[in-house]
């Protein structure tokens, strides 16, 4: 709620920072902003916004916000339908991830990976792809985030019809 009070300060925000090409602080904000955008189903903004900061300076050297803006592309780009492009992207953040160390942003990548082939319905690469985020998730000692992957192993186990393990990944998840 905050932040839609907010939102025409932070788009004016992120309008001076794009026009002053103050790319740092433009990729804090976008990084921030993502899940905002998300759950908001501001998708096309959020997508614009994304790609513009990203695009300024197109050789930069990845850091954490430059790879969790990317995240937020891909994870939009596959909710709004853009499959391929979203997957590229995802691809992308996760190796830039690996290669920073950032296990919280590879297991965010595997994780989206794993959404965006459940929604193609290529359930084993899904389950592959969440199964890895989980275990990095765990590793982390990041409950929320192991409770949302064991949420989505149960969401593929129940589509391939195995409704005994998708109980099991729910009960484990509630907990």
């Amino acid at each position: 709620e905050l932040l839609a009070r907010e939102e025409a300060n932070l788009q004016s925000a992120l309008e001076h920072w794009t026009s002053a090409r103050e790319v740092a602080g433009a990729l804090r904000l976008v990084a921030a902003l993502g899940r905002f955008w998300m759950v908001r189903g501001k998708w096309r903004l959020g997508r614009r916004w994304l790609r513009t900061v990203l695009a300024l300076e197109p050789d930069r050297t990845p850091d954490g916000p430059y790879v969790w803006a990317l995240l937020w592309d891909g994870t939009i780009a596959a909710a709004d339908g853009d499959v391929e492009p979203g997957r590229t992207t995802l691809e992308r953040a996760r190796t830039l991830s690996a290669q920073l160390g950032d296990r919280s942003g590879e297991a965010r990548a595997l994780n989206a990976l794993g959404g965006l082939s459940y929604q193609v319905g290529a359930l084993e690469d899904a389950r592959a792809r969440f199964q890895q985020s989980l275990q990095i998730y765990e590793e982390l000692g990041d409950e929320w985030a192991v409770a949302a992957a064991l949420n989505n192993l149960g969401s593929v186990a129940a589509a391939i019809g195995d409704g005994d393990s998708a109980v099991l990944f729910a009960e484990r998840s509630l907990r």
